[in-house]
């Protein structure tokens, strides 16, 4: 599907088109809007055939393109208390439900939901699976993206691929977040976002389209903007009642659970002083390099 094939389809298919506009925008914001649609023609189409879907078919086709592609990475956007957490564990709970097989771990969290299976501490352990990050900048934080050890998980994202290793996280804004990773993303999903938010967003990402079809209640958190390689969609979801306020969080870990992460991270092939900063910041675990020396070479 190209731009001229889909210029095409939006002007054979105008009667659909009009009837998107009567529903979505006052009179007199039709032409500007459908100028929006025809200089994104592809984007533009996707949102009027989206229009006429089902709900339904909507998230189905949303956890059908997880599974059924070779590469993966998605990322949940919205404001703090957008429901971005909650979103995550609906579609991981529904995940399960079409493909119960599939692995699907959180990443660095102890409290996981009784469908997952369970935590991991690194993105190089396990095979063909989905994982899930609740902050993804924790991960990958936009700061450090040319920093040693981000190269690094950074360079494992294409690389995990070949070995069926799929990512899907929540963050307030992209702009936290590994630019390495956000363009390796083929799915965004937004809550709803404030302008000041988006202001300090990754302005690349930012268009006519994407702002007009964004979620704009604040107080509905059932509310989707999806936006897979290019192509619209709008879905709404009910929160699972097994999803509580702790999952949400994470829970602090004791001593020895987190020198146990920090041997999973130094076996991921971490070096020592990336080590020292990591405990530091992830865990206010704070260590000399002499601790770590001397706690691996005992290992």
């Amino acid at each position: 599907m190209n731009d001229i094939d889909s210029k095409i389809w939006l002007w054979q298919n105008r009667m659909k088109l009009m009837n998107y506009l009567y529903s979505s925008a006052p009179f007199e914001n039709h032409y500007p809007v459908a100028q929006e649609l025809f200089n994104q023609p592809k984007s533009g189409r996707s949102i009027i055939e989206d229009f006429y879907k089902e709900n339904p078919a909507k998230v189905h086709n949303l956890i059908h393109y997880i599974h059924d592609i070779n590469y993966f990475c998605g990322l949940i956007c919205g404001n703090a208390g957008s429901g971005k957490s909650s979103l995550m564990h609906f579609i991981g709970k529904l995940y399960k439900d079409f493909y119960p097989n599939d692995k699907i771990y959180y990443y660095e969290e102890v409290r996981t939901p009784s469908w997952s299976d369970g935590p991991i501490w690194g993105v190089n352990q396990v095979d063909n699976c989905l994982i899930f990050f609740n902050e993804m900048a924790k991960a990958f934080p936009s700061r450090e993206s040319a920093g040693g050890s981000n190269q690094q998980i950074s360079s494992n994202l294409l690389d995990n691929r070949h070995y069926g290793v799929k990512y899907l996280g929540c963050n307030i804004r992209l702009s936290m977040v590994d630019i390495n990773l956000v363009r390796s993303c083929n799915c965004f999903l937004y809550k709803y976002m404030t302008p000041e938010v988006l202001m300090l967003d990754r302005k690349e990402l930012i268009n006519p389209l994407l702002l007009r079809m964004l979620p704009s209640k604040e107080c509905d958190k059932g509310e989707v903007l999806s936006v897979i390689e290019g192509q619209y969609s709008k879905f709404r979801y009910e929160l699972s009642k097994d999803f509580t306020e702790e999952l949400s969080k994470s829970r602090k870990l004791s001593e020895s659970e987190k020198l146990n992460v920090a041997v999973q991270k130094f076996n991921e092939g971490m070096e020592i002083k990336d080590l020292k900063k990591y405990m530091l910041i992830r865990f206010r675990f704070n260590k000399s390099l002499d601790f770590w020396d001397e706690y691996f070479e005992d290992i």
